[in-house]
């Protein structure tokens, strides 16, 4: 039975047998082409009874938590544009805004290899419902770096409430504010920042890390800002590289309970 019958099935009859098939159906993402399941008169987003969406949602949407109630067709959607502009011929970032409390869409963005930009006009639209997902580009077989200072910053600055960043195979890493989570201010934002850039100094390449050094020094000792320019490029560059992914994950890991975030991910750092 394909998909679209089990969903027909579904929708016509809600039968247990159905909804079992549906639910463990191994092939669903590798081998169904969604944009055509998605345009098709015979999935009907409103005729899935609640509780077949929340299952759906618990089956399919592991980076979204059962309790947000988003539309599983809205994030599925949302979630496969992103991964079809990860694996076009020139990979980019897609990012969609979703109020995850109505399942409506705000706004969707296509960036370029590394950014996406969102418009304040956008941001002026953001509540404490509002969730982002987008695609992080791959840097080297495949490889993409897990959510991002840069992300965190997004969060931290508006009312947006989780931040999902999804890689080629359709893996997620999110970050997102706990309950008890307040705005960061400038001093407490720079101290993480500066926590997590001295991370990446650490861990950056012997040749990287003697030239760092070595910049740091004149920048020392001649406020020679050319070299601090020098100093932030070596290190942004490190983190769209194999160690600089297992960083970020190691850092978020370690630090988002200790801030009031939950951060959350399946990437594979096993690399």
């Amino acid at each position: 039975m394909n998909i679209i019958k089990i969903i027909d099935t579904v929708q016509k009859e809600s039968s247990n047998y159905a909804i079992k098939k549906l639910l463990n159906e191994s092939c669903y993402f590798k081998k169904t082409k969604l944009d055509s399941i998605f345009k098709s008169n015979n999935v009907k987003q409103n005729s899935f009874s609640n509780n077949i969406a929340d299952e759906f949602v618990k089956k399919y949407t592991p980076a979204i938590d059962s309790e947000t109630k988003i539309l599983p067709f809205t994030y599925i959607n949302a979630k496969s544009e992103c991964i079809k502009a990860l694996n076009s011929g020139k990979p980019y970032e897609k990012m969609f805004l979703i109020n995850a409390k109505t399942g409506s869409t705000i706004g969707k963005i296509s960036g370029e290899t590394t950014k996406c930009e969102i418009t304040q006009a956008l941001l002026d639209k953001c509540t404490k419902d509002t969730i982002v997902l987008h695609g992080h580009p791959p840097f080297a077989d495949t490889i993409s770096a897990p959510v991002s200072f840069q992300d965190f910053k997004l969060l931290n600055t508006t009312e947006i409430k989780k931040i999902v960043a999804f890689n080629q195979k359709g893996q997620f890493s999110s970050l997102e504010k706990a309950e008890n989570y307040e705005k960061f201010s400038k001093k407490d934002f720079n101290q993480l920042e500066k926590t997590y850039m001295n991370a990446l100094m650490d861990g950056l390449p012997s040749d990287s890390k003697s030239q760092v050094k070595s910049y740091l020094n004149e920048y020392k000792q001649k406020n020679d800002k050319e070299k601090l320019s020098k100093i932030l490029s070596i290190i942004n560059d490190f983190q769209l590289t194999k160690g600089g992914a297992k960083i970020t994950n190691d850092f978020w890991t370690e630090q988002a309970s200790l801030n009031n975030l939950i951060y959350k991910t399946n990437f594979d750092f096993n690399f």
